[in-house]
C-alpha cells in the first residue's frame, strides 16, 4: 500500500509500505478518513517524533473486517487516575501512546 512516511523532521516520502496485519487481541481497521492534528505539524516540520518511520494522522476513522464503522481514540489512558475511574479517558493527565510503529 502507499503512504506518506516521515523518516525525520521535514523528510516526508511517498512510498510503498507493508499491508498491516492484526495480532491476537487486536482489530485491524481499514482507514477511511484521517485528520491532521495540530500536534502533527511540529512533528513533521520542526520538533520531530519519538520514533521513525512514522505515518502521521493519528485521528482517524474506518471500518473493521466485519463491517463495523469505528472512530479511534489514539491515546492509552493510565486507567488509575480519577478521570479514568470515572470513564473520562480523554482527560487522563498521564496518557501514553503505543510505542511500536503501526502503519494504518
Amino acid at each position: 500500500m502507499k503512504a506518506w512516511v516521515l523518516h525525520n523532521s521535514g523528510d516526508f516520502r511517498f512510498e510503498e509500505i507493508p499491508e498491516p496485519t492484526s495480532r491476537s487481541g487486536e482489530i485491524l481497521v481499514k482507514v477511511k478518513c484521517a485528520g491532521i492534528c495540530s500536534s502533527d505539524i511540529p512533528r513533521v516540520f520542526s520538533t520531530g517524533a519519538r520514533h521513525y518511520p512514522l505515518v502521521p494522522g493519528h485521528e482517524f476513522s474506518g471500518e473493521t473486517g466485519d463491517g463495523r464503522r469505528v472512530g479511534v481514540f489514539p491515546l492509552l489512558p493510565c486507567f488509575k487516575c480519577e478521570s479514568c475511574e470515572r470513564g473520562y479517558y480523554e482527560t487522563c493527565p498521564d496518557y501514553g501512546y503505543k510505542q511500536e510503529v503501526i502503519y494504518d
